[in-house]
């Protein structure tokens, strides 16, 4: 899944730790990436690791810069959904990362005001969310390609709206999957202009029920798509329902109204900021803000209009001038004078 995403941007690491296996437990996973980025470590003498992202292999690094005394940088720092098994791991991870981080890197002000409320060392800015500047980047090259994007996905049209469907999560598995299932189902049935895409999970216990569960013409079952064609397919479609984090924060900048496919979110900044709706798996709560975000023109709208709380695309130029302030300081008081993104969320 990294390795188109790669291509895509150009990106050629120097390590490739080969950490991906079929069934591997989080523990293997977080013990394999531990030990792989130990050696590397010796021989790069960093002065800092920075970690983002995948919260198991964030963690690893934030071990392995301790038990290095490297100081340790956490972009997108301080998400949080006051639930420890949910998202799991991603919300114990966080918490357990920010105990050890140096420099937090947080997206928003309410991210920010977590950590504060934590009481954690490390110094902390507001940034925005660099996702946003990815997707800026890509949404601009997909508009330069567009035909070859349309030949990949011949079965949408533009008088064809639909919604695009991503869920995938280990809290979703079992009974609350096969709810969202029936909501699916029920919002295509009863909706028949309307189609479903749905790029599907490898996992087994996404895959299975999806294609036992989800037979239906009017709803397409695919594998899981690069990103250039996944902003490609959120771009196009009417709106987005997701269990999804990165997508809770791709969604407001492409004006997509959001259904938030989980009881509890690490990102209420897009809930209060309009874009977005938690509906969690209850089948008649997804029926219910689908369709009146089909039928209700007013309503669309106030999402789709909704401001993007999660950055203006130039997040990486502000983190570049706040590590050539950490580690550069001209003074020691304009080391904590940068310019920062400001959220629209208090």
């Amino acid at each position: 899944m990294l390795d188109s995403i790669l291509t895509f941007f150009e990106i050629q690491p120097d390590y490739d730790l080969h950490l991906m296996q079929p069934n591997q437990s989080l523990i293997q996973l977080l013990s394999k990436a531990m030990m792989g980025l130990e050696p590397i470590v010796e021989i790069e003498q960093p002065d800092a690791i920075i970690v983002q992202g995948d919260t198991t292999t964030v963690l690893a690094g934030a071990l392995v810069a301790a038990h290095k005394k490297i100081a340790l940088i956490h972009l997108e720092a301080g998400l949080r959904s006051g639930d420890r098994n949910s998202p799991f791991p991603e919300e114990m991870n966080r918490i357990l990362t920010s105990d050890l981080t140096t420099l937090h890197l947080a997206p928003t002000q309410y991210s920010a005001q977590n950590l504060r409320d934590e009481k954690l060392d490390g110094t902390i800015h507001i940034t925005g969310n660099t996702v946003v500047d990815a997707l800026k980047l890509t949404h601009e090259k997909i508009k330069n390609n567009e035909p070859d994007f349309e030949k990949q996905f011949p079965f949408i049209k533009a008088d064809t709206p639909f919604l695009l469907l991503s869920c995938h999560r280990r809290e979703s598995f079992g009974a609350p999957y096969q709810s969202i299932c029936e909501a699916i189902l029920e919002i295509v049935e009863t909706n028949p202009g309307f189609h479903i895409v749905y790029p599907v999970h490898l996992n087994p216990n996404i895959q299975l029920v999806a294609h036992k569960l989800l037979v239906h013409p009017r709803i397409h079952l695919m594998e899981p798509q690069d990103y250039p064609a996944l902003v490609y397919l959120m771009s196009k479609s009417f709106a987005i329902l997701t269990d999804s984090g990165g997508i809770q924060e791709e969604a407001p900048y492409l004006n997509k109204p959001l259904v938030v496919l989980r009881d509890v979110t690490e990102r209420i900044e897009g809930i209060l900021a309009g874009t977005a709706i938690l509906a969690g798996s209850d089948k008649h709560k997804i029926v219910e803000v689908t369709n009146q975000l089909i039928r209700d023109e007013k309503f669309y709208q106030k999402m789709a209009k909704s401001s993007n709380p999660y950055g203006d695309g130039k997040s990486c130029e502000q983190i570049v001038e706040i590590l050539k302030g950490y580690f550069f300081p001209l003074t020691e008081t304009s080391r904590f004078m940068l310019p920062t993104f400001t959220s629209k969320i208090a």
